[in-house]
This record gives C-alpha cells, structure tokens and sequence, in this order.
C-alpha cells in the first residue's frame, strides 16, 4: 500500500474515443494545416476590430450551416457550430440575438467564453420567426408569415428556457406583450399581413436569414463590451450600479445583517455567482450529507404537456419524474461523484488537489467493448504525485484509485501500477507536461456467474449447538 500523499496534480482529461487516438491527431493537424494555408486578409473596423470572413468561418473553416446552432465571435466576427465548440453552451436554438460569445482565438485565456443575456420580447419574436421560416424553407413551403397565437407563441413557449435567462411566466399575460412587441415593430423588424383569412400575420422585413446575429456594436456603445489592445472584452457589471424603479434608498449598514432582529431573508443571502454553463461548480452536499445530482427536463416525461398547461401547479415543487440525471453530451468530469476537497475547472476538463489522495470520476461509465481516453499532466509541483487510471462505482473517493478491487491506477512516481494496493513495477515515472493514455477492453458477453448466490427472502437458520 503506498504512503505518498499528492499535493496538486492537475489532470487534464481528453475524452474516452472508439476510433484510433492517431487517426484523431492526424484529422486535426490536416484542419489546423488547410486553415493555416488558407489567406488572411484582415480588415480594420472602425470600432478596432478586425474581421477574419475572408479566411473562412470556423475551426472547420467550413461554410455556415442554418439548420444548426451558430454562434457569432464578438472579436473576429467568424461564425462557429455548436458542434465545435468545445464551451458547454447549455440549450440553445438558432437566430439568438441575445449572447456574448468570443473564440478561444480571440480570448485573451486561450478559451472559449459565453454568456447569454436576458432577451427582450422583439428579439424573441426575430428568432421565433427566424426559426419557423427556416423550418418551412426545409420543407419546402413557401411561407413567409406566420400566426401569432398558432405559430409564435407555441414556438416561443416551447423554447423559452433555451431564449432567454428570463423566469417561465406562469400566467399567460405575456402573450399581449408579445402581440404590442409585433405591431410595435412593424416596419422596422416586422411586416404584417393584414389581408388574411386567419387574422393578422407576422414575418420579417429581412427575409436574409444570415442577417440574424447579435448587436455587438450597440454593445460597445452600451459598455457591456470595451475595445482594448488584446481584443473585444467582456464587461462585468458592477452590483448596485443599476436600481429598479420601486427600488428603496438604503442607509449605510442597512440590509446586510448587522441589524438588531435582521434574520433569515433580511440577511446577506445573495446567491453565488454561477458559471456561463448554469451548473454549480462546489460540492453538491448540504448540511445533513445529502448528494444532489445534476438534472435537465427530462423530454420523454409522461403528461408533460398537461403539467405545463395546468394552473393548478403554481407555486408548488416541480415533480420529480418531469426530471432526469444530467448527461451531457461529451465525457467531463463529473461534480457530484467526487471528493469535495478536489477543485473543478469551470469548463469541466481539469482537477486540482492538495489534500492527500481522493478521486474524481467522469460523467460515462463504459460496460462492453474498446475504450480509450488521454490525460495531460498540466502542473505537477515538486514531491507531488498523482494516480490515473480506470475506476468502477463502488471505488472508495476518499482513497487512491488502485486501492481497493474496484479501480486500476498508474502512478506518477516510478511509474507503479495498483491494483487492491499491491503495485508493481510497469515504467518509468511521469509529471509535468507528460500525456497518458488508457486503453481498457471489455468483453461484449456479460457473464454473472462470478455473483455470489442470493440470500434475500430465505429463512433464517441458527444451529442448535450454537445456542
């Protein structure tokens, strides 16, 4: 059993793959060498920006795709797929006007940035509108106009939490609002046509649906974004800069607690501050040592559309089984099955540690076939060390992985491998800067066999010499 205590490795985790790690390398060099014999002629704005369209959109430096999710960068002005984007971006849908996204080109950090603001109900309609002529133009309708009540208000509804950070309305007040944001509008964003058999009905003035895309510039103008030598950047707002108008004057001292008898929610509770994806990054345990897991709405639940036109809900807690356990769509590391002295980056791929062994497991579990994933050691301080390997559930988090029966592990000092902590020489050690690979072959057949019998629901004997 080994006695060494690790102190802050930094693991860097790739992704478990089917296809070869070679062929991926190579794919990726090929990308990154056609971008590099692409031109770039860069054009200066007058904002102090450059514009990159001429060396083509993307990492893929291929063509915009409408069918999909696109995001605009705030600093070259190139469009990006969701799919490669590496940023959790959370549920979005095509034409939003309403977020800040810079490239891991243009970030000053080297990584991607997203942040989607609050959108008002006109820009709310633009992507509604956008969205459901994309979808008749991939169906081959010729329609340009859409109802209201039949068309924009289902579709808005629908995908609400995907628009905008603003609250689901519980009441169905909003739907005037919308029908002022439209006529509003006429004329500027929208066109009405009046002459219908089913009433009034809405379309775009600019029918280009590339068009569609954030209003960086009023952004700049408006001070959420500033022009620096490093590039368009984020501003991040002051709190209190900007008050309500049934807003309250308060007194130095006042509201934060001090007070005689200021308990419970006149105290200082403000919320702590999430990351861009939405997700907690602390340990999701409360007081009593209960887990809490990561869920998303669950799209398959049964009489969904019931609960979410009922009134009678309101104010209540949601149900349970309109919920689901989080599963993203790419292998991270996972916030809830880990140690809670171990810290998670905000993009979910790296782990720091200083407090003696413990685990951290991914968000994938694999059962049958061929899987392969790739850490980087990032920083490895002198006397640290640190274990890699594969683990099953039932390892313990509070111990080194190889510990025990359920886990395998490689470790960084002398390159020893453990297994029920018996190691064994396997090669040399590694650290900073190394990249480990994983390889792990699992038999398609599951044989239980090797289970132990049951004894649920047998009876209870006690011999007689015993007692």
């Amino acid at each position: 059993m080994s006695e060494e205590k690790s102190e802050s490795p930094i693991d860097k985790v790739e992704g478990a793959q089917l296809e070869s790690i070679d062929d991926k390398l190579k794919s990726k060099s090929d990308d990154k060498s056609k971008q590099k014999n692409k031109p770039e002629e860069n054009t200066e704005k007058p904002n102090g920006r450059t514009n990159n369209n001429e060396a083509g959109n993307c990492y893929c430096a291929k063509e915009r795709n409408l069918n999909i999710i696109e995001l605009l960068c705030a600093s070259c002005s190139r469009w990006f797929h969701e799919s490669c984007i590496g940023y959790q971006l959370g549920k979005l849908v095509p034409f939003m006007m309403n977020y800040i996204f810079m490239c891991k080109n243009c970030s000053p950090t080297g990584l991607e940035s997203f942040k989607k603001n609050q959108a008002p109900f006109p820009q709310m309609c633009v992507t509604a509108i956008a969205n459901l002529l994309q979808m008749s133009q991939k169906e081959n309708e010729q329609k340009t106009f859409f109802h209201k009540d039949k068309d924009i208000i289902p579709f808005i509804e629908c995908h609400w939490d995907s628009m905008t950070t603003m609250p689901r309305r519980v009441t169905q007040s909003w739907h005037a609002t919308i029908h002022r944001a439209l006529l509003k509008d006429v004329g500027t964003l929208f066109t009405i046509d009046e002459n219908s058999s089913d009433g009034q009905l809405f379309g775009l003035i600019c029918s280009d649906l590339q068009m569609i895309k954030p209003n960086y510039e009023a952004m700049i103008k408006g001070g959420h974004l500033k022009v620096t030598e490093m590039g368009v950047q984020h501003v991040v707002p002051l709190s209190g800069g900007f008050r309500g108008r049934n807003a309250k004057r308060k007194f130095p001292g006042e509201g934060t607690g001090t007070g005689p008898g200021k308990k419970g929610r006149g105290s200082d509770m403000t919320a702590p501050k999430l990351p861009a994806h939405g997700y907690p990054l602390e340990h999701p345990f409360n007081k009593d040592g209960y887990r809490y897991i990561l869920a998303e709405p669950d799209p398959h639940a049964p009489f969904r559309q019931e609960f979410d036109e009922s009134s009678d809900w309101a104010g209540k807690p949601i149900p349970g089984w309109l919920y689901r356990a989080l599963s993203p769509s790419t292998v991270l590391l996972a916030l809830h099955d880990r140690a809670p002295q171990l810290r998670i980056s905000e993009d979910r791929l790296a782990v720091t540690g200083e407090k003696g062994y413990c685990m951290v497991r991914a968000t994938h579990n694999v059962s049958r076939g061929t899987w392969y994933w790739e850490a980087t050691i990032e920083e490895m301080p002198e006397g640290s060390a640190t274990r890699l390997g594969w683990g099953q559930e039932y390892a313990n988090l509070q111990a080194p992985l190889g510990y025990d029966k359920f886990g395998y592990s490689w470790r960084s000092r002398k390159g020893t491998r453990f297994h029920e902590s018996k190691g064994k020489h396997y090669s040399n050690g590694y650290g900073e800067g190394d990249t480990l690979g994983f390889l792990v072959i699992l038999p398609d057949t599951h044989d239980a066999s090797h289970l132990p019998n049951t004894y649920k629901d047998r009876v209870r004997t006690k011999s007689l010499s015993k007692i």
